[in-house]
C-alpha cells in the first residue's frame, strides 16, 4: 500500500505541467534587470560614515561587554551559598587528622633511628665477642 492517499495520487495525475497551464514569466530578462537597475539606483548610494560611526560601534559594545563581565562577578559572588557546617567539619576533621599522621610519622622515624642505634649497638657487642 502506498503511503500517499490514493485521492491525492489521483490529483497529482490530473494536474497538468506548468508549460500546459499557460504560466509564462510575468517579466522578461530584460524586464527584469531594467526594474533592478532602478531599484538600485532609488537606493542611492551607501553613505560613507567615517571612522566616528566604527568608533562609537567599538565603545558601544565595549560597554555592554563590560556591564555584562561585572554583571556577572556580581552573580557569581552574591548567589553562592556558604559553605554548609557538614563541608566545614570534615575539613576540620581531615586537618586533625593530617596532624595526627604527621605527629605518628615523626615518631616512627625516631624509633626507626632508636632501632638503628639498638642494632648497631648489638651488632658491635656480638662481633667483639666472638
Amino acid at each position: 500500500m502506498s503511503p500517499i492517499r490514493p485521492n491525492a495520487l489521483k490529483r497529482l495525475r490530473r494536474t497538468p505541467p506548468a508549460k500546459q497551464r499557460g504560466d509564462e514569466p510575468l517579466y522578461s530578462a530584460h524586464e527584469k534587470h531594467k526594474l533592478i537597475m532602478a531599484h538600485a539606483n532609488a537606493r542611492g548610494e551607501r553613505p560613507d560614515w567615517g571612522l566616528g560611526y566604527y568608533i562609537g560601534i567599538a565603545a558601544s559594545c565595549l560597554v555592554v561587554v563590560t556591564g555584562w563581565w561585572l554583571t556577572l562577578g556580581t552573580n557569581l559572588r552574591t548567589h553562592v551559598p556558604t559553605q554548609d557546617p557538614s563541608v566545614q567539619r570534615l575539613q576540620k576533621d581531615i586537618k586533625d587528622l593530617r596532624e595526627k599522621l604527621s605527629t605518628i610519622h615523626e615518631k616512627s622515624e625516631l624509633q626507626a633511628e632508636a632501632l638503628k642505634k639498638t642494632a648497631a649497638h648489638i651488632q658491635a657487642m656480638t662481633t667483639s665477642t666472638q
